[in-house]
């Protein structure tokens, strides 16, 4: 078992770098968006929420298999944000998400936070997410939020130069709104909590839709 799971390990590793350099190669100075801030809010003419699931390196296992279950009772979506280390460990839960339809986007390699860093860095935990998730299930993610929603204007430039819309979670205010972006946090809510949140949308009458479906991509 130990043996198989090094193998699987070297082999995602292997992965990550040869896609890296032959599939994704971006020059920074050509950004492909003029964007000053992230996207915190979707279409306000259509009565749609989305749920941003941010899957850090250290998220629960049997709490996130909670969540992507409450969603599919209800037949709901959601947008999982993962990080890119998270996916390596579990590759049969990133297929298992996939399975159920839910979109995915990047939250960075590490989870940690991206203001402040310099633009290698940024680009490389941007990057190294990418090609970990394109070479294990050919999805070319296009989503990207910054983890703990913090970032400056070169991880804004690093994200678009990389082909990336920049979301973030709406302003907390009173009562759902169209176009809500809500963050949960696996860590921080219990599966009971999370389903209070799904049937407070659902009986207000709103769609609870993946994130790309509910902004205008700018």
């Amino acid at each position: 078992m130990k043996r198989t799971s090094l193998i699987t390990n070297l082999s995602i590793a292997l992965v990550l770098v040869v896609i890296s350099v032959a599939v994704f190669s971006a020059d920074l100075e050509r950004v492909y968006t003029t964007v000053s801030a992230p996207i915190n809010s979707g279409n306000k003419n259509s009565k749609n929420a989305s749920f941003m699931i941010c899957v850090e390196a250290d998220t629960d296992g049997a709490a996130l298999d909670a969540i992507s279950a409450a969603l599919a009772a209800k037949n709901c979506s959601a947008t999982f944000f993962l990080a890119g280390s998270w996916v390596m460990k579990n590759p049969l839960r990133l297929n298992k998400l996939l399975a159920l339809e839910f979109e995915i986007g990047n939250l960075g390699f590490s989870g940690k936070i991206f203001k402040g860093q310099k633009t290698e860095k940024q680009k490389q935990e941007i990057l190294d997410t990418h090609t970990l998730v394109k070479g294990m299930t050919g999805v070319d993610m296009k989503l990207f939020t910054p983890p703990d929603a913090k970032y400056d204007k070169n991880t804004l430039k690093t994200a678009g130069a990389l082909g990336y819309t920049v979301v973030a979670p709406s302003k907390a205010s009173a009562g759902a709104k169209n176009g809500d972006l809500v963050l949960v946090c696996p860590r921080e809510v219990t599966a009971a909590d999370f389903e209070a949140k799904i049937d407070t949308y659902l009986q207000l009458g709103f769609g609870l839709v993946k994130v790309s479906e509910n902004i205008v991509f700018v």
